[in-house]
């Protein structure tokens, strides 16, 4: 099976959206190889990798094997950079401006794994802008929640993570991204409030602090 991937894929809507067309075209797949044919792609920004590697993690556990074909030169790089590519036979290449957030999978209860992760791959980097220890405690408590979140919540085997920083750019932006694929914000707050809740409304009530589907003495909702 040939997957050939039709435009260049960003970091908004309508990149996400595509990526997530593929969970619902090819879940029944099943002991298949599923080539993927990047050959139309010229620009993929890095931080989309965490989604494809947890939509990896799910055709591959439906004993696939997933191939990458006629990956664009300045895309393969990006790719060896962060190591997405590494286990698809690619060797690695170093990073000499040092913006790329490595792709990464961390089970839930690596806690050590992550927060070492934060600090070598994004408060560290020259390229960071210069700040307080205090400040890059707070930045590392608030990227520390959204995994927390994925592990309490989502359940799952694996938590994707992946970035790229753009220091060159104006408002130098930082795109980074962590993905799970177990339950998701619509199940965990309607199971909350036992109503079928609209996934928009279930975001929306998640995103105001001091929200949280957490009980007991566990604090939440930063």
């Amino acid at each position: 099976m040939i997957i050939t991937i039709p435009n260049d894929i960003k970091s908004e809507f309508e990149g996400y959206d595509y990526i997530i067309t593929w969970i619902n075209k090819y879940k029944n797949v099943q002991k298949t190889e599923i080539i993927f044919d990047f050959s139309r792609v010229t620009f993929l920004e890095a931080n989309l990798c965490a989604l494809i590697g947890a939509i990896f993690e799910m055709l591959e556990s439906k004993n696939n094997k997933i191939n990458l074909i006629n990956i664009q030169p300045r895309v393969e790089t990006i790719l060896r950079k962060n190591e997405f590519l590494l286990p698809f036979g690619f060797q690695k290449i170093d990073d000499h401006y040092d913006t790329s957030l490595k792709y990464r999978k961390f089970t839930p209860n690596d806690d050590f794994g992550f927060n070492n992760y934060i600090q070598k791959e994004l408060l560290k980097k020259p390229q960071f802008p210069s700040h307080s220890e205090k400040l890059g405690k707070e930045i590392t408590r608030n990227i520390f929640e959204i995994y927390e979140n994925a592990r309490t919540h989502g359940q799952c085997e694996y938590i994707h993570s992946c970035g790229q920083f753009y220091p060159r750019k104006p408002d130098k932006p930082l795109h980074f991204t962590i993905v799970d694929k177990g339950v998701n914000i619509k199940q965990n707050v309607s199971a909350y409030f036992n109503e079928d809740i609209e996934a928009s409304k279930a975001i929306e009530w998640a995103m105001k602090k001091g929200n949280t589907t957490k009980t007991g003495d566990t604090s939440g909702g930063l």
